[in-house]
């Protein structure tokens, strides 16, 4: 017999938000880890030391805004993941929404733009091309994912923290052996 009538957090929703994590949180913030640490790095050329690693075309408000939306992010993550405030649902199903559409577009603004032959070509130019085919088309599965999940009656079930009418009867249909409990018919709507 079911007794506890509190919806559980959704298996699906700790998937969206670990996947939100590791490509919005993670992943973005590992260049900005990168030009943090080398760049304090000295290094000895002829004697004479430089200190740094001169990274171009990266400037200090790219770099601020590159730390600034990821770990916004993560603070939104990890209020979804408890569950409230009750709109933060909402709010978390927004951002990644604006901020995967804003990835997707500079990802695939970046791979249609000629490159600089002033700068020279490499090898790294040539193979970058296709990790950021893989990374926009993860980018649109896991933003896709998030935004649908976010929207399913057992996640809007755990947010409002109690079962509606309309959910019990899902639940009945989705278990039709399932005992329940005589106090279930007179739910909240």
């Amino acid at each position: 017999m079911i007794t506890n009538l509190k919806p559980h957090r959704p298996f699906g929703l700790t998937l969206a938000i670990l996947l939100c994590l590791v490509v919005f949180v993670f992943i973005p913030l590992l260049p900005l880890f990168f030009v943090l640490m080398t760049g304090d790095i000295t290094i000895q050329v002829d004697g004479e030391a430089m200190v740094g690693v001169d990274i171009l075309g990266i400037s200090n408000i790219a770099l601020l805004l590159q730390a600034i939306v990821p770990m916004s992010l993560g603070l939104l993550a990890i209020l979804t993941w408890l569950g409230r405030p009750r709109w933060i649902r909402q709010i978390f199903r927004v951002a990644i929404l604006i901020v995967g559409i804003g990835l997707i577009g500079l990802l695939v603004f970046s791979l249609t733009r000629t490159p600089d032959l002033a700068s020279g070509l490499d090898s790294a130019t040539a193979a970058s091309g296709g990790v950021t085919v893989f990374y926009i088309v993860v980018l649109c599965l896991v933003t896709l994912y998030t935004v649908w999940y976010l929207g399913r009656w057992p996640v809007k079930a755990f947010f409002r923290g109690h079962y509606t009418a309309e959910d019990i009867h899902r639940l009945k249909a989705l278990y039709p052996d399932a005992e329940f409990p005589a106090e279930i018919e007179s739910v909240r709507t």
